[in-house]
């Protein structure tokens, strides 16, 4: 007998429309895998493939319309929410995607990852804190960590708070919603080392949810690849991923004759005694893309909102080429986030967006126009951003910064919060747009794989200081600082 067993699972999520509901979708249909005890299945799909919701299914937290979910034998397909906290934590412990919303802010890390022990009544107040303290020092922090709260913890070390609480109880299965998505390449990979060492130690299933086939194809038994909601195809890991394993992307060669759009010579931050950023410098040349790289906390994104003038060097110069102060440099320099539902206004349509710098700048020029060189429909002008998907309100992020005609585009994280379907589509619009309008591009990113695939040449940062740099050719093949070669070897590899 497995420890789980779908069997065509159906969900459906109720459709408001003015106020009332007015059916249901269905999102889910007829999903069915199983896992046994210490094995571990990788979901995989693109946004929208029903993945998370059948996670969610398994887990009770989405209310299933048909078929079972067996648990050692048992259907809790249609268990109540209340008969449900009694398998939540104690046999399936969940570890979500994004530890920032998951965790709350006003409370510290020891209370949270206890909660589950207070839940399950599992010994007193000391024996609690006990726990914790053991937890914590299990999953690599300190017993000190427990009084400390969320904001004053890295990306890496709040989700390791989140694998603690999910083993608290020592679950038979681990369900893991893309759980390093958000994080850089070495921090991924010890998160993951991490997951693997406690499946080794208690013998826990691992049930993973994620969009990158190289994670699932280096850490899972199986696969499931969803589409829209159904089981595409699944089997052993190495097969499944081989048969899916992206074509290499050739390496693209920069235009050595071509100016120079950008210079950056001797940039520094200080904050305080801390030095953020140390005598950073690099050129790029016009029509091409240079990629800045690192861990979190390395230095590239203060050093993109310096070069996009966000934020005030200590020291230092940047030139963009035919671009003065003023009004005139924000012209000419704009700037693409990580996380385009932050920065888009969500009380204004789509139009009302993209023609915002065009008013500002007294430009002529239309919405409909921009939104149709960035791929979307016309009939996604009346809409606000919370009713696109993703990589809809990336385009259209991108659309409003091309508005103005920049001539440099700092794009920062701009794909790290897409699936890899989105991703892939944002990146071949970014390539075309390069050569049709001969844009340079800034690309600030963890992602090594998405960095070798867009950019000509590449700056690898480390501690502050750029630690190499070179073509992106060069950069890949014969790594010559340490550090770099750290970050290449981190890279989760579709095959084995």
């Amino acid at each position: 007998m497995s420890l789980l067993d779908v069997r065509d699972l159906t969900v459906s999520y109720a459709e408001p429309k003015r106020g009332r509901r007015s059916g249901a979708r269905r999102v889910v249909h007829g999903v069915s895998f199983s896992l046994d005890q210490g094995e571990a299945v990788a979901l995989v799909g693109e946004s929208g493939s029903g993945k998370t919701t059948t996670a969610h299914a398994i887990m009770g937290l989405h209310r299933a319309d048909g078929g079972q979910i067996l648990l050692n034998g048992t259907d809790i397909a249609r268990w109540s929410s209340r008969r449900m906290e009694s398998v939540r934590g104690a046999q399936i412990g969940l570890v979500p995607q994004d530890p920032g919303s998951s965790l709350n802010p006003v409370k510290t890390v020891g209370a949270q990852i206890g909660e589950t022990l207070r839940i399950h009544r599992k010994g007193d107040r000391r024996h609690v804190r006990d726990r914790v303290a053991e937890l914590l020092v299990r999953v690599g922090l300190t017993e000190e960590h427990a009084t400390r709260y969320p904001h004053e913890l890295s990306g890496g070390m709040r989700q390791r708070v989140l694998i603690a609480a999910a083993i608290a109880l020592r679950p038979q299965l681990i369900i893991a919603d893309e759980p390093t998505s958000a994080l850089d390449v070495t921090v991924q990979r010890r998160i993951l080392d991490l997951i693997d060492d406690l499946r080794s130690e208690f013998g826990t299933a691992l049930l993973m949810v994620t969009h990158d086939l190289g994670v699932a194809a280096g850490r899972a038994d199986r696969i499931v690849v969803m589409k829209e909601g159904r089981v595409e195809e699944q089997g052993p890991a190495s097969a499944v991923a081989y048969a899916r394993r992206p074509e290499q992307e050739a390496f693209r060669a920069p235009a050595p004759e071509a100016p120079v759009a950008l210079a950056v010579r001797e940039l520094v931050k200080d904050y305080g005694a801390f030095r953020a950023v140390d005598r950073v410098s690099f050129e790029v040349r016009q029509g091409t893309t240079h990629a800045v790289v690192g861990e979190s906390g390395s230095g590239k994104t203060t050093t993109a909102r310096m070069i996009a003038r966000f934020v005030a060097p200590t020291s230092g110069e940047v030139e963009v080429g035919g671009a003065a102060g003023g009004r005139d440099f924000r012209r000419h320099v704009q700037l693409v986030y990580q996380n385009p539902y932050g920065s888009l206004d969500p009380r204004q349509s789509v139009r009302r967006i993209v023609e915002e710098p065009l008013r500002n700048f007294r430009l002529e020029g239309s919405a409909a126009e921009l939104i149709e060189r960035v791929g979307l429909p016309a009939d996604l002008l009346t809409r606000r951003p919370r009713e696109l998907s993703g990589g809809q309100r990336q385009r259209v992020a991108i659309a409003r910064a091309l508005a103005v005609s920049p001539r440099l585009l700092v794009l920062d994280e701009a794909v790290s919060a897409l699936d890899v379907g989105s991703q892939e589509q944002i990146l071949d619009l970014l390539g075309r747009l390069q050569r049709e309008l001969g844009i340079t591009y800034l690309f600030i990113s963890h992602d090594l794989k998405v960095v070798r695939q867009i950019s000509h040449t590449v700056s690898v940062m480390n501690k502050g200081k750029i630690v190499e740099s070179g073509t992106t050719r060069d950069v890949f093949t014969d790594p010559q600082h340490e550090y770099t070669r750290e970050l290449l070897a981190a890279i989760p590899e579709p095959v084995r």
